[in-house]
């Protein structure tokens, strides 16, 4: 009888949850920061993309094609465009910003014009493509951060970068925590299905989403408020219809600093929890 070790408790959902994989990806980026210097954006990447890797590759491949092709609109955009027009090329949140909008564009349009036409070729040599089905709406945001990770230390360093994080955190959840403790993934495919159903269901999701970035990156120019990332407050505002979800997370997660930068506040003793 294989050993497999009770890592996770009975009833508590993290032995069947995303957030477990998004905390081993999470911790394998820091790692490689810490130890190669890799960048830190994009932490949640590894963590979310690895469950597709596992239930749909085709879903995790057709992100990564996409996110690539996103890096190479805002390039484009950035370097080109901007100074065809007389203005700087765009940096921080504002690029960050043009990313998730360029995310968009390119997600209606691949999944509206070319995955269908792949999908038709595909057909011919008995291969089954089922886009309409395994292409989840989480992607979006994924597609985003993986692009931003790509912008950081140029195209073929960031593409080497996100290849590493997702390898190394793939190994250590399908032959690591799924052999030898009682987590599983049967259950991740109903969750993914069920962010993209309700996403799909309610397109006024992608309008929350955009308007509270935007507000927040010209927040974050013109009165110097910090988020720690434009998604943050973007995320939040998905949830103002459940009130108690937002009082959740800021009881779980929210850490007072002290006003301390984030690099001092790892030395200091005064960071505390509320």
């Amino acid at each position: 009888m294989d050993f497999v070790l009770a890592l996770f408790p009975a009833g508590s959902g993290l032995g069947q949850s995303v957030i477990t994989t998004v905390w081993v990806g999470t911790s394998v980026v820091c790692l490689l920061n810490l130890r190669f210097g890799f960048p830190l954006t994009g932490l949640v990447v590894p963590g979310y993309l690895v469950p597709l890797l596992i239930i749909s590759p085709t879903s995790a491949a057709v992100i990564i094609i996409e996110a690539i092709v996103v890096y190479g609109f805002m390039r484009i955009s950035a370097s080109y465009l901007m100074e065809r027009f007389g203005y700087s090329e765009m940096f921080g949140r504002d690029r960050f910003f043009a990313i998730i909008l360029i995310s968009i564009l390119v997600r209606v349009c691949m999944d509206t014009l070319f995955w269908p036409i792949i999908a038709d070729q595909l057909s011919l040599w008995d291969i089954t493509f089922d886009y309409a089905s395994q292409l989840y709406s989480l992607g979006l945001i994924i597609i985003a951060l993986t692009a931003n990770v790509m912008w950081n230390g140029g195209f073929k360093y960031g593409l080497k970068v996100s290849f590493i994080q997702l390898f190394i955190t793939y190994i250590l959840v399908r032959f690591v925590l799924m052999p030898f403790t009682n987590f599983s993934i049967a259950n991740l495919g109903i969750m993914y299905e069920a962010v993209a159903a309700s996403i799909i269901a309610a397109p006024k999701a992608y309008i929350i989403l955009v308007i509270t970035a935007f507000l927040a990156s010209r927040a974050n120019l013109k009165y110097g408020w910090e988020f720690n990332g434009i998604m943050l407050p973007a995320l939040l505002a998905l949830q103002l219809t459940q009130p108690s979800k937002i009082l959740t997370s800021f009881i779980e997660n929210c850490r007072y600093i002290n006003g301390r930068k984030l690099s001092d506040s790892l030395y200091s003793p005064k960071a505390c929890t509320y």
